[in-house]
């Protein structure tokens, strides 16, 4: 792996969908007020972009049960990884909350042997890397399968 340089032989590299499920976002119809201001959390880029360290304890929209049922979008848990994969490319955050996310953004719900601080702080330092990886002509977007395939290094033991 070019960016990383030389894996020491006791670390080991998987993709990311080899210990996670990528869950995507979307947004319910912006003129249903039903589908508005409930209970639940919905981030976007715009939430990522002015997050405050590196846990997520709101939202500034929230969705209605009903704008959730009628959207693609996903409920991820506590402690899951939301990414911005579409202008820009790379804003991070822990959930300190169950949330669910726009198309905006990829959420990462990881499994039990990997600490979501780890994947965080090796995601945040990987922005640039994951940027050259958008495509697009009228903005830069991180394809799902481009994300599920990004490489991590672990542990040998992991």
């Amino acid at each position: 792996i070019e960016w990383i340089g030389e894996i020491p032989s006791h670390w080991e590299v998987k993709k990311i969908k080899q210990f996670t499920k990528v869950l995507t976002g979307s947004t319910p119809k912006t003129t249903e007020e039903s589908y508005w201001n409930g209970d639940i959390n919905w981030v976007t880029t715009d939430d990522l972009g002015k997050l405050d360290g590196m846990y997520i304890f709101d939202s500034r929209r929230k969705i209605s049960k009903e704008g959730f049922e009628n959207s693609g979008t996903n409920i991820a848990p506590e402690g899951s990884i939301v990414i911005s994969t579409r202008a820009p490319i790379g804003h991070i955050g822990i959930l300190g909350i169950e949330a669910c996310t726009n198309q905006g953004c990829k959420t990462i719900v990881s499994d039990l042997n990997c600490k979501s601080e780890f994947l965080y702080y090796h995601l945040n330092t990987s922005k640039e890397d994951l940027n050259s990886l958008g495509v697009g002509t009228t903005f830069l977007e991180l394809p799902t399968q481009t994300l599920k395939d990004y490489l991590v290094p672990f542990l040998h033991h992991f």
